[in-house]
């Protein structure tokens, strides 16, 4: 049998791995960004400041982990790193700007889409966070599974390279 310390010490482990998730998506992106300007590193810099305030909503999750108010800081912290991240993608591939002019158009909405899952989800389990705490923690802890696995933009970069 483990103790509340116990408890919140694994939560603020497994919910630190959020910011993890977003922190491999962001590297991912420059995969396929080629250039950069001054608006581009203006966004990195407020996705870093998002990122930033993890450990806070963390300890406040793992402190409080069936209050409402807790569940809602973390979730909305999380929600807006993904928007941001999603802001971040949207402005360099927009009319190609800072990627490859033939990266695939596909390629752009799978990514798109594969980085909006969180932020909905994430918003999603904040606003449930009201009616059920216990169903917003585990959304917003299951939801980061997801992005473990590789999707379709993943192969995209990691697929064979032409010799």
């Amino acid at each position: 049998m483990c103790d509340c310390r116990t408890r919140c010490s694994r939560l603020a482990e497994v919910a630190s791995r959020s910011a993890n998730i977003y922190w491999v998506g962001h590297h991912n992106q420059f995969h396929l960004i080629r250039r950069t300007d001054r608006a581009l590193l203006w966004i990195n810099i407020l996705f870093m400041m998002t990122v930033c305030f993890v450990p806070f909503s963390t300890a406040l999750l793992s402190a409080y982990a069936r209050q409402p108010i807790a569940l809602t800081v973390y979730g909305v912290n999380l929600v807006a790193i993904g928007l941001i991240l999603y802001g971040h993608w949207l402005y360099a591939t927009s009319r190609h700007r800072l990627v490859e002019s033939d990266l695939d158009p596909r390629v752009i909405r799978f990514a798109s889409r594969r980085i909006l899952i969180g932020p909905v989800m994430f918003a999603l389990a904040s606003i449930l966070s009201f009616v059920s705490p216990l169903a917003s923690l585990i959304i917003l802890m299951l939801v980061p599974l997801v992005y473990l696995f590789p999707g379709k933009v993943d192969r995209h970069w990691t697929g064979p390279r032409p010799r």
